[in-house]
């Protein structure tokens, strides 16, 4: 604004002689070295503006932002002055909002797990004949009154029905014993849920299992305690006992229960 007042007239004159507004705006910005948003200023300049009041204003106002420019860079120029700047401006965000603490600093509890962030609630997982599998939260079995009709568990094909049934919460181990002696584990929050009239899905799509591999037995456990055992018998007779610590080192690939020879499986 100030470069429009000490060139008036010949920005009158560019003004003037411009066909339309951008024409003007270019011309002006090149004459003057102006940027964009100076040129609109200039252009939607009143007349009034023009006075011997409002040019003392401009004056002064010119005055001011020069000495504020002046200013800004004397501190960025100053580190103990930028230093006393930041903490005047800290003490009042202290005063004006340093209430008490309302969150709790503990010491470090160490990495956190995927299970660290899964609610733990219990789950009934049921295994078909056929090798399907798949949680439901308990609370999906609503209470019925006498004389209910009940409600479907699974929906199954003619040959195949529901073989196995437990309840455990979802940070419970699931370990799977299968025909060959072989043990998996799987966590129960990792089984497939599934809704309450759904088939499930393959075990084999969950475990690392052998295709001619097939469950026969499953075991629900919290924890892996050197004073519990995994009790085995075979359909031949023979029967074994082993610490339930001895599993406590859970393997994707599985590991050897029992050795169990062909004719005896």
């Amino acid at each position: 604004m100030k470069i429009a007042v000490d060139n008036i007239d010949e920005v009158i004159r560019i003004i003037k002689k411009s066909k339309d507004t951008p024409t003007a705006d270019a011309a002006l910005r090149k004459r003057f070295k102006l940027s964009e948003k100076q040129s609109a200023e200039i252009l939607n300049m009143r007349l009034a503006r023009l006075t011997a009041l409002e040019i003392t204003k401009l004056d002064e106002e010119l005055k001011d932002i020069r000495r504020f420019i002046k200013e800004c860079k004397d501190i960025l120029a100053s580190k103990p002055r930028r230093m006393k700047i930041l903490k005047e401006e800290l003490a009042e965000l202290d005063h004006g909002f340093g209430d008490k603490r309302r969150t709790e600093i503990v010491a470090d509890q160490g990495e956190f797990s995927i299970e660290d962030l899964i609610a733990e609630e219990d789950m009934v997982i049921t295994v078909s004949h056929a090798g399907y599998i798949k949680r439901l939260p308990v609370t999906a079995y609503r209470r019925q009154r006498r004389g209910g009709k009940g409600v479907i568990s699974t929906h199954t094909k003619e040959d195949d029905w529901v073989e196995h049934l437990f309840i455990a919460s979802t940070h419970d181990y699931m370990m799977f014993f299968t025909q060959q002696g072989q043990c998996y584990w799987l966590k129960v929050h990792e089984i497939p849920q599934a809704a309450r009239a759904a088939r499930g899905k393959p075990i084999v799509s969950c475990l690392a299992m052998k295709p001619d591999e097939r469950i026969a037995a499953l075991v629900p456990v919290r924890e892996f305690a050197h004073d519990q055992y995994v009790f085995f018998a075979t359909k031949h007779g023979l029967v074994k006992k082993t610490v339930l610590l001895e599993f406590g080192n859970p393997r994707s690939s599985g590991i050897r229960a029992i050795n169990i020879e062909k004719a005896m499986s």
